[in-house]
């Protein structure tokens, strides 16, 4: 039997996690929450890279826009990545070819639109 895709939402507020992962479950993913950039690194040491990351957009130390995504894209090139951001935070340029993104408030097609186009981004493997 094979085992579910791993999903790592990584996100700070409770609520918006459990939906997120919620709504990943309903995807066909294997959510994994994590709270803060910590959590993360223990989550990555344990289990590896995982079939896709969704974050939101200041997730991480300093909490600066897209540091954290950039930082794990760029470790893991084929890593698909789904930024959730606003319009207060938009995509820098040099990952508008590498991220995508769900802008909040968003709804479940929202995100899967995100997931969808974040599984092409990181090529072949993940369509």
């Amino acid at each position: 039997m094979d085992s579910a895709p791993v999903a790592l939402v990584a996100e700070g507020d409770r609520v918006l996690a459990e939906t997120l992962a919620d709504s990943l479950e309903v995807m066909g993913f294997d959510p994994v929450v994590v709270r803060n950039e910590g959590a993360a690194k223990r989550v990555l040491d344990d289990i590896g890279e995982p079939d896709l990351l969704v974050c939101d957009a200041v997730f991480g130390k300093g909490r600066q826009p897209f540091v954290f995504a950039r930082k794990e894209a760029l470790q893991a090139p084929r890593l698909p990545v789904v930024v959730t951001t606003t319009p207060e935070a938009p995509t820098p340029a040099d990952l508008r070819g590498r991220v995508s993104t769900a802008e909040k408030p968003f709804g479940k097609v929202d995100l899967q639109e995100g997931v969808i186009g974040a599984r092409k981004k990181a090529g072949p493997n993940h369509t």
